[in-house]
């Protein structure tokens, strides 16, 4: 997850401040800087992952010494030495190594956000006490369209296949500040694969929320709310299916140490329960594979550069109304920073990918004896992380940005570990 700063006014704070950039002083640390901008105690965990927040945003990676690697910063530690340019412009807008000079790095503190997930966005507290609530509510039927806006290059019937098979995902956190509240997350999409197992992206089920209070924490949901087929916002053709936390798997390698590794992002889901109007449908609805000329297909990078691949999934602009969209991959814009090696499970897409659309199918259609076959062959990563929601914020072209998507190709290894969590749960 890389940034590139857009060539736009910023910043510069004389004391560290969530949503400014900030020259180190002689004497600072990293604990301290968090403190001081946080405003948290000293010796606490809430100050220890605030100062973890500053040191792996994406803005200040290319300041960060690798030899200076501890437990608690097993990523490195930003470079608290007078090393770097004298000129904040140039220092800002260094995209991989800065400057060199005589001059304290200068660093972005993240804004203090809340009920929110980087990627997914801005999420709804609920008391755990309305819990009960719920299930009522879950029966409302979207009864008008007449307020929708279609565009008709961009809309599927969610009655036909693949796209009921296609679900709108809520994803829902506890709250790392308040053991009494969670967080729902109304952003992300997931593909049927069995009549109880939902294909999706990793970020969906685990991810650094940021709590009521602003305390960012890793935490796996507690659980997911699968919405086959859904066309809009109340609509739910097809019914609600649930998965809770016992039934959410994702690669272990996904992050490690805090560290994200985007070839991992992905995961499964097996329904447990659903309402009523789901148990009524699930013998018809289907799912990817119940049809011959749908498969899923494990394949290489190598192979699908310079194809055209469809998607389709719930981008947030559409509130919660399908979009298909498709593009070229392009693998020779894998740029050096998103890391080393070859990448034999990423993809680079030119598919429009918004937020929403994290974890929707991305296909192959090939003509086969005069029929149509689709392929299953990556999960769209999608991306955009951090949008810009608060005016203080420099405004960032991110890697999705830049490149479009990500999109993790369905490799045999990948596969294989599908196919073991269907296995295990």
């Amino acid at each position: 997850m890389n940034y590139f700063l857009k060539e736009s006014a910023f910043n510069l704070a004389n004391r560290p401040t969530p949503g400014n950039f900030y020259r180190i002083q002689k004497g600072d640390t990293l604990l301290k800087i968090a403190g001081k901008a946080y405003q948290v105690k000293s010796g606490t965990k809430e100050r220890l992952a605030f100062a973890r927040k500053i040191n792996r945003d994406p803005l200040n990676l290319k300041y960060i010494r690798k030899d200076k690697k501890t437990k608690l910063f097993t990523e490195g530690l930003i470079s608290f030495y007078p090393h770097f340019s004298c000129d904040p412009e140039i220092l800002i807008k260094a995209k991989y190594k800065p400057a060199k000079g005589n001059c304290y790095a200068i660093i972005w503190i993240p804004p203090k956000r809340y009920n929110y997930h980087s990627i997914l966005g801005q999420g709804k507290p609920i008391p755990i006490s309305q819990l009960d609530q719920e299930l009522q509510e879950e029966e409302i039927e979207f009864q008008s369209n007449k307020r929708q806006r279609q565009r008709p290059y961009h809309s599927v019937n969610t009655q036909n296949h693949p796209y009921r098979w296609i679900c709108s995902l809520v994803t829902r956190f506890p709250d790392p500040d308040d053991n009494t509240r969670l967080i729902d997350f109304d952003s992300g999409t997931g593909l049927l694969i069995s009549q109880e197992h939902v294909l999706t992206a990793a970020h969906i089920l685990f991810h650094q929320i940021e709590g009521s209070k602003g305390t960012p924490a890793w935490v796996k949901a507690q659980s997911v709310k699968i919405i086959p087929g859904r066309n809009g916002l109340i609509s739910s053709p097809f019914g609600i299916a649930n998965a809770s936390e016992s039934n959410i798997r994702f690669h272990p390698n996904y992050v490690v140490n805090g560290v994200i590794f985007e070839q991992y992002d992905y995961g499964l889901l097996k329904i447990e329960t659903g309402n009523n109007k789901y148990k009524k449908t699930i013998n018809t609805l289907g799912y990817w594979g119940d049809k011959s000329e749908y498969k899923i297909k494990a394949t290489q990078s190598e192979f699908l550069n310079h194809k055209i691949l469809q998607t389709s999934g719930y981008p947030l602009f559409r509130i919660h109304h399908q979009r298909r969209t498709q593009g070229e991959v392009k693998n020779e814009l894998i740029p050096k920073f998103i890391g080393s090696g070859d990448f034999p499970d990423l993809i680079i897409h030119l598919a429009p990918s918004l937020p929403g659309q994290s974890g929707s199918p991305m296909w192959l259609e090939k003509k086969i004896q005069g029929n149509t076959i689709y392929y299953l062959v990556a999960i769209n990563q999608s991306g955009n992380y951090q949008k810009t929601e608060q005016i203080q914020e420099p405004r960032f072209i991110t890697l999705s940005q830049f490149i479009s998507g990500l999109g993790i190709v369905i490799t045999e290894d990948v596969l294989r570990k599908i196919n073991e969590w269907k296995r295990s749960i």
